[in-house]
């Protein structure tokens, strides 16, 4: 009944003194709380962006660098050879003839499958195609990505491939830290015996990390020895393209003819399955998805490819 109220309930006012009166359920001498008014759970839209964010994915490269082929067997056999001796020389006529030999040796390159599965419900194949689309690239992703690793560093063992930095699949450099070599220098000196072989470096293969150690390196006046880092240059170290793999460990390099040393021979390229009937996907309205592929490497001429590890406390 006050004035003041009357005002308040108006808009007349910005605040009013209520005091409770006698007999009311609450007493005069309880403390009002100021808890605010919160925004109830749920109450406003979300804003659903468009897309599925994914992790960043590593692009193949290795194995674009080698020979292809294709197979319809699960063992690759291939003759390679083993030794060599050149006797041609100039000769006095009438005189005997130098005499030249070769030894071969077989090898074999077994076929390996590598593949992996998920499952999905057949209710998020119906209701989420782009979702279901984008877990099979997934999948073949996966099996590109074990595809490259197997290549690089595949240890022949089980049913690993036996990958480029395999022994016996490469040559190593045999440089020592007791050689004072930096690793410019091992780098430019592999490049040469690859080319005084009558091999043709194709390129330099390395982790990132070692990569960006060596583009740091700088002259005694603070320049960098690799270039500008203000200018955009392609990755060449002594006029050979550097390829930079993250399955390459750290450390390591390797300078190659890779088209001549080695070829990678498919069976069966990447494939994506889907199965209903697997295992209880009936019962719990479930589908199985599988990718595999069936690959071999053939490395016939380790002699084309030399690296190994980086003597240790060599300098850039």
């Amino acid at each position: 009944e006050s004035k003041e109220y009357q005002n308040f309930r108006l808009g007349q006012t910005g605040r009013v003194r209520v005091v409770l009166a006698e007999g009311d359920s609450q007493t005069s001498t309880q403390t009002p709380t100021n808890a605010p008014i919160a925004t109830p759970t749920n109450a406003v839209p979300k804003d659903r962006q468009a897309g599925i964010i994914a992790p960043p994915s590593l692009a193949p490269v290795v194995g674009n660098l080698l020979n292809s082929g294709e197979t319809a067997s699960n063992m690759i056999e291939y003759l390679k050879e083993k030794s060599e001796t050149i006797g041609a020389a100039e000769t006095a006529e009438g005189a005997q003839k130098p005499y030249s030999s070769f030894e071969f040796e077989i090898a074999n390159a077994p076929v390996r499958t590598i593949p992996h599965f998920t499952r999905i419900t057949r209710q998020l194949a119906d209701d989420l195609p782009a979702l279901a689309a984008f877990i099979d690239n997934r999948m073949t992703k996966g099996v590109d990505d074990r595809v490259e690793a197997q290549i690089i560093k595949g240890d022949g063992t089980g049913q690993n491939l036996a990958g480029l930095f395999s022994t016996g699949n490469y040559t190593a450099h045999g440089y020592t830290s007791a050689n004072k070599l930096t690793k410019l220098d091992i780098l430019k000196k592999c490049i040469a015996r690859l080319q005084a072989s009558g091999y043709k470096p194709q390129a330099v293969l390395m982790n990132p990390l070692d990569w960006a150690d060596l583009t740091l390196a700088k002259k005694t006046d603070g320049s960098y020895i690799l270039g500008n880092p203000a200018t955009s240059t392609p990755d060449v170290v002594w006029g050979v393209p550097v390829v930079l793999s993250a399955f390459v460990e750290s450390g390591k390099f390797m300078v190659g003819d890779f088209y001549a040393a080695a070829t990678i021979y498919t069976r069966s390229g990447t494939v994506i399955e889907i199965f209903e009937q697997d295992g209880d996907n009936v019962q719990k309205n479930l589908l199985t998805i599988r990718a595999e592929c069936r690959k071999a490497l053939a490395v016939e001429v380790p002699a084309a490819l030399i690296g190994g590890a980086f003597p240790a406390e060599t300098a850039s």
